[in-house]
């Protein structure tokens, strides 16, 4: 059966079991060079696509075994698929079969045959989306693909791997999970769902250690990994799942859902960390499937402790006070008058590396105003203290 828009960008029907495959994403207009399949009954053939529409559906099997792909960018057309329980042979491809031309056309054709004949028998090396390998594809296999993602549990077996490696791109991340999900759930997915318009690029802004997460349209999985000797608070208040682990200073960090949810557009905190930290790896699928670009805007953090002069001073009535934290720690800051007498404190908690501005108005801690003369603002950590004089002109 020749899909084109049938098997991603409109509802999942009964149609996508009986061919072994489900759609990816709904393709763009970049289909050109197509290929067959090592080890199967494909190996070695090359086609180049000239059919009236170029728009067709990235696939991907579950239960069947892809044969031909799409070159650059690299994803199945076609997938062959046996059931045994009914005893028939089939394939699902996505693009128009009148579209594909070349010398190896006619061989094609043969090979085609000769796999509904039972001719060519093929064993694919695994059953894509089935990662514990119990002939089914379900939530088990999800959970065991994200472990295996965020380095938790044993190590994978090939067999494992092989089989998470859903959309056959040569990585195992974040848009496996997405793509197993719509394995399971597709007999409940609608056609609202699918025709949301996709983003294809995101923002992370660090802030004084928190991470945040920024996009305008929805997004279906997060990946992330981060090298860090500090501890990471992870968010668990986002309406998705979250796994965490840690190896070695490797923080992994999976925001997916088992039931398809999304993280609809707006800002998001991902994490906290108590100090500085290095992003390693980043990954995040849109409502097409694909991996969005992303944009890092990361905060410069300060290189030492700093308790900057007030401004202005001399002053009346109002002053600003800047300070920088390397690390994260509790803090104090407060205004003494100049016989070392508390009278207002303008910080006093914990605040995470960054830079800081407090604003003071000449008002004391018992809400009285304050008369003109010298007074002496201190910053006070857990490791150090810094002490400086401003000025109050009336």
């Amino acid at each position: 059966m020749e899909g084109a828009d049938t098997w991603a960008f409109d509802s999942q029907t009964s149609l996508h079991d009986y061919f072994g495959l489900v759609g990816e994403a709904d393709g763009s207009a970049d289909l050109s060079i197509i290929s067959g399949v090592d080890g199967t009954f494909t190996e070695g053939l090359l086609f180049n696509y000239n059919g009236d529409n170029s728009y067709i559906d990235r696939i991907v099997p579950s239960g069947g075994f892809s044969i031909l792909k799409n070159n650059d960018p690299e994803y199945t057309t076609a997938v062959a698929y046996e059931n045994t329980n009914l005893g028939y042979r089939t394939i699902g491809a996505s693009h128009n079969l009148g579209g594909i031309e070349g010398d190896d056309f006619d061989d094609y054709i043969v090979s085609i045959i000769e796999y509904f004949n039972n001719g060519s028998n093929v064993n694919p090396e695994c059953l894509a989306g089935d990662v514990n390998n119990d002939g089914a594809i379900d939530v088990i296999d999800i959970v065991r693909l994200v472990n295996i993602i965020i380095n938790f549990g044993g190590a994978p077996e090939d067999e494992e791997l092989c089989a998470s490696d859903i959309n056959e791109d040569g990585m195992i991340n974040v848009q496996d999970i997405v793509i197993i999900t719509n394995m399971i759930l597709s007999d409940n997915r609608t056609e609202n769902n699918r025709r949301i318009n996709p983003v294809y690029e995101a923002e992370v802004n660090i802030e004084n250690n928190l991470f945040y997460f920024e996009s305008e349209g929805s997004i279906r999985g997060i990946e992330i990994v981060i090298d860090s000797q500090e501890f990471l608070y992870v968010n668990e208040n986002i309406s998705m799942d979250i796994s965490y682990n840690v190896v070695d200073n490797k923080h992994y960090i999976l925001v997916y859902s088992i039931n398809g949810e999304i993280l609809d557009s707006g800002r998001y905190k991902i994490f906290e960390s108590s100090g500085q930290f290095k992003i390693d790896k980043i990954i995040a699928v849109n409502s097409n499937n694909e991996s969005v670009n992303i944009l890092i805007n990361e905060e410069i953090f300060p290189e030492e402790f700093l308790l900057k002069q007030n401004f202005p001073n001399p002053f009346n009535p109002i002053t600003n006070i800047e300070i920088e934290l390397l690390n994260s720690d509790n803090i104090k800051l407060i205004v003494y008058d100049i016989n070392g007498r508390q009278v207002k404190q303008l910080a006093d908690g914990y605040y995470s590396s960054g830079s800081y501005d407090f604003s003071w108005n000449s008002i004391d801690d018992v809400g009285r105003k304050v008369s003109s003369g010298i007074y002496i603002y201190q910053l006070i950590t857990s490791h150090n203290i810094l002490t400086k004089k401003m000025l109050l002109l009336k």
